[in-house]
């Protein structure tokens, strides 16, 4: 699971792993706020994924409701939203998968929108089961004789887990890049992606 953001820079950050989500399979969602000045209309909605798809040169599979004012959401909001991402996925011809909301709000949602309700409290679920290793974590390697120690690889890891190693060196006499505490990867595989020379292999 990757969450990018909804701007063209994440896109473009998701589409360096083009080839591998289309060697594999993947959805990609789509995240429709209509409290948001360039989500607000199904119109404004579709051109936005269009220049996501674009950016990422991967194509969206499923749309999201998560039409929101903060901690000031109520019912009539998420409702509101409904009414824009049900127009935009008829337009886009996209299924409306989910909407996401608040728990104490997902058991206000009428019977119609039931079915496509994406409380918080099952992301939570996800989280633990991820925790206690019900789904598998990713697993990094590295070639370490190609490593040339410019530990970009451990600027960019946000679980500062991607480390240069202090106690060995390689045929080039650099320390090379190692992971530590490897059952904390998320697997986000930016090490890979800021890595120069292909040092980094990020599976999942």
């Amino acid at each position: 699971m990757f969450d990018v953001g909804g701007d063209e820079d994440g896109a473009f950050a998701l589409g360096a792993y083009k080839q591998l989500f289309e060697r594999e399979g993947y959805r990609m969602f789509f995240v429709i706020n209509a409290k948001r000045p360039l989500t607000a209309t199904a119109d404004d909605a579709i051109e936005y994924m269009i220049d996501i798809e674009k950016a990422s040169r991967l194509t969206i599979t499923d749309l999201i409701n998560n039409t929101n004012l903060s901690s000031e959401t109520e019912l009539d909001d998420i409702l509101a939203g409904d009414a824009v991402v049900a127009q935009a996925a008829e337009k886009a011809k996209l299924p409306y998968t989910y909407v996401a909301a608040k728990e104490e709000l997902c058991k206000l949602l009428p019977d119609s929108l039931a079915k496509r309700r994406l409380g918080f409290h099952y992301i939570y679920n996800y989280l633990i089961n991820l925790k206690r290793g019900v789904y598998s974590m990713a697993k990094v390697t590295f070639n370490e004789d190609k490593c040339k120690g410019c530990e970009l690889c451990t600027l960019v890891c946000p679980k500062k887990i991607v480390v240069m190693s202090k106690e060995r060196m390689n045929a080039k006499g650099f320390h090379p890049a190692e992971v530590i505490e490897q059952d904390k990867c998320i697997g986000c595989a930016f090490c890979a992606t800021m890595c120069p020379d292909c040092v980094i292999e990020v599976e999942k």
